[in-house]
């Protein structure tokens, strides 16, 4: 039996969850258990990213090039639906596969200076690109295939000072995705082309344009 995470599966299972946690967030703001499942978006999000990109992928420079043109048309819609400035997190998942190209001697330098980022991030509350630089490490180490790193990235992304009920239960959920991506296989679920079609990558700037125009 093959010991390979179930990637498709996950892909969706982040498309998924995170089109609960916008619901929650255009809709339904009091629902808070919604963003509490939308907690595993970004880690699935980041796994499933970062293991296809050194597993799957046949051209990586052009997978990172189409992912930052998925970016960049994503991001007027992004900053219009959350009132904001900062990038959105298809920059955040090709900045990590552009750090899991770093070689092997300076991948501890790579990942201590995210870490520092992160800090400076949680001191000032200024936010660059949605999932920070613990978004950035989570994807590089799933390309890297450091599952214990992408399970602490994943909890640090979601830690929020002073609210430490909050924190805890994020930060698990998160957490645990990383857990239940990693090991996957053992559900010995089989999805069909369908489901690795390239149109969902669409779906993200074509679900928040829809959610902030009814909201």
């Amino acid at each position: 039996m093959t010991t390979a995470p179930n990637n498709t599966l996950f892909r969706l299972a982040a498309f998924a969850t995170m089109l609960v946690d916008h619901v929650g967030i255009f809709l339904l703001p009091a629902a808070w258990p919604l963003r509490l499942i939308g907690r595993t978006a970004l880690p699935w999000f980041a796994c499933s990213t970062g293991y296809a990109f050194t597993h799957y992928t046949r051209s990586q420079a052009g997978y990172i090039r189409r992912l930052l043109i998925l970016a960049v048309i994503t991001q007027p819609i992004y900053c219009v639906a959350f009132d904001t400035m900062r990038l959105n997190v298809v920059f955040t998942l090709a900045g990590g596969l552009i750090a899991s190209q770093t070689g092997g001697r300076l991948r501890p330098m790579m990942s201590s200076a995210l870490f520092l980022c992160w800090l400076l991030e949680s001191y000032t509350g200024v936010c660059v690109v949605d999932g920070g630089p613990m978004g950035v490490l989570m994807t590089a180490a799933s390309a890297w295939k450091c599952w214990p790193l992408a399970a602490i990235c994943a909890a640090a992304v979601n830690m929020r000072p002073g609210f430490p009920v909050y924190s805890v239960l994020m930060s698990t959920a998160a957490a645990a995705s990383v857990v239940a991506f990693v090991e996957s296989h053992r559900l010995g679920l089989s999805l069909g082309r369908w489901a690795r079609s390239k149109v969902w990558y669409w779906f993200y700037p074509a679900h928040l344009g829809v959610l902030w125009l009814i909201s």
